[in-house]
């Protein structure tokens, strides 16, 4: 769509966040960089999610925003997680929700670099909140690199039904925290929807010939499908992230999939090209958002890791690194035989049942888009054809991997 520019990533920018114990993967802006206000909100009766950002930007703020976006793609990166949920929303059925219903998501892998400094520094995590005004909705933003001593609530500036929630920690954590989020109730009268959000998790990356990453989520993805709450993944790309992570999800997990990974129309405008690329070379690109995909439940008869609280998982690896092995002959056997639900189930009214809830938001179709997170974006000089750039090198433990850029 004419939106796409790429910047590659500063070496002693990477060495310096390594050092911090941080992936140097992680997407971050200069701390000079200044983020355009968004107009105000013109109803979500009006949004336009089918066509990606093009359509998308033409409906939220008309010339004047598609503009902004095609002198300085970068402010789509800091906006493209908040947009691409609404789109996961819409598109798996999830929405509208009921009035007077709690929306709460989890999203998981956040940083502080990222998805914080979105939070703290823009109102477009706000957006989710503008497109369901007669709902509360609170997020919370978790992972082992948010900020220390962050676990405080924020309010929304434009949307006063707008909550969040930045959480320095896992999903074990953060559910031992906030019980509620584990339940389909959070307390009495207190009808509420939970849903989570993995952001470019990576845990399906194997390139670098180590498990570790994954080794370091499985836990917490196996909770996710025990939870049986609505669970939404994205990649940031197609021959690495999104295969391994279909074959840790069917043959692990034994996840349900609501919806199979595919291309995700409003991913990151910013491209990071592999510093030995060569033209027409589809296996050394990465950006945020490229791909998502959705699970909900799983099938026991086709999971084959066992929680530590069953088993420790080293005498469990060798059968869980053959059982990656194995490909995946009939992906659409793995979906769920009906549309992804909501655990608590209130969507259906008296009158009206849950499957004939649409979302008010238009679907009109689909565009395809490819990549992931890169380093240091300036936006400023963010150019619409890709050039060529460093891939992020470092990995380490869990709290600087979970953005899985390699």
């Amino acid at each position: 769509q004419g939106l796409r520019g790429t910047r590659s990533v500063s070496p002693v920018a990477d060495q310096e966040i390594a050092a911090m114990r941080e992936c140097p993967g992680t997407f971050r802006w200069p701390a000079g960089k200044a983020f355009p206000p968004l107009p105000a909100h013109p109803g979500p009766e009006t949004l336009a999610l089918g066509k990606g950002w093009g359509a998308f930007l033409e409906s939220r703020g008309g010339g004047k925003l598609v503009k902004a976006a095609s002198t300085d793609p970068s402010f789509l990166d800091a906006l493209s997680s908040p947009v691409s949920i609404l789109y996961f929303m819409a598109l798996s059925r999830l929405s509208p929700i009921p009035p007077g219903t709690e929306l709460r998501l989890v999203v998981l892998g956040a940083s502080r670099r990222a998805e914080q400094r979105v939070l703290q520094d823009t109102a477009y995590w706000e957006e989710i909140a503008l497109a369901f005004p007669r709902s509360n909705v609170r997020l919370w933003l978790v992972g082992p690199e948010m900020a220390p001593g962050s676990n405080r609530a924020k309010a929304g500036e434009q949307a006063t039904n707008f909550e969040a929630v930045c959480f320095r920690g896992t999903l074990a954590e953060v559910l031992r925290e906030y019980p509620e989020l584990g339940s389909p109730q959070g307390g009495e009268g207190n009808r509420a929807n939970t849903g989570f959000v993995v952001l470019n998790g990576g845990f399906g990356n194997f390139e670098g010939n180590s498990l570790d990453l994954l080794w370091s989520w499985i836990e917490d993805l196996a909770s996710l499908t025990e939870l049986g709450a609505p669970v939404f993944f994205t990649c940031a790309n197609d021959y690495a992230d999104a295969s391994g992570e279909l074959r840790v999800m069917a043959n692990l997990l034994g996840a349900r999939f609501a919806v199979l990974p595919r291309e995700n129309p409003f991913s990151f405008a910013t491209t990071l090209l592999d510093e030995d690329a060569t033209p027409g070379d589809h296996s050394r690109w990465s950006r945020g958002n490229a791909l998502w995909y959705s699970v909900q439940g799983f099938d026991a008869n086709r999971r084959s890791f066992r929680p530590s609280r069953e088993r420790p998982l080293g005498p469990q690896k060798p059968l869980l690194c053959r059982c990656i092995a194995q490909d995946i002959t009939d992906p659409q056997g793995l979906l769920l035989s009906s549309p992804l639900a909501w655990r608590t189930e209130i969507l259906a009214s008296p009158d009206r049942p849950a499957a004939s809830h649409v979302s008010p938001i238009m679907m009109a179709g689909e565009t395809s888009h490819r990549g992931k997170k890169s380093g240091d974006a300036n936006g400023s000089d963010a150019v619409p054809s890709p050039t060529r750039g460093r891939a992020a090198e470092a990995k380490t433990e869990r709290g600087g991997d979970r953005k899985g850029e390699g």
